[in-house]
């Protein structure tokens, strides 16, 4: 069976849509440095732009491991996970172990 799972930004409706100006220029940046900062304000798309990057490397380089994570439990929780969760094509995503270990 041959995958072809989208991975990229979603629209609100979940559908395919560009990148916003921003994170195409954060994007471009990282095919030239190593290491990249990504700030801004509350709605930027920071998340999103992560979590698009960390999928991306898991394609490029598969049995990789890549760690990420908040400063908090909670806010991983609230924002980053259910990011990740949708940014990942279903068709690759093997499992998610759901235990809570606060």
């Amino acid at each position: 069976m041959q995958l072809n799972p989208y991975i990229g930004f979603k629209d609100e409706n979940g559908q395919p849509s560009p990148p916003l100006p921003k994170q195409s220029e954060a994007i471009a940046l990282r095919e030239k440095h190593k290491a990249i900062l990504n700030a801004g304000s509350f709605g930027t798309g920071k998340t999103m732009w992560l979590c698009l990057m960390m999928v991306n490397d898991a394609h490029l380089y598969p049995g990789n491991v890549i760690l990420t994570g908040r400063k908090k439990l909670k806010w991983f929780k609230s924002s980053t996970l259910p990011e990740l969760l949708d940014t990942i094509p279903p068709e690759l995503l093997l499992r998610h172990d759901r235990q809570e270990n606060d």
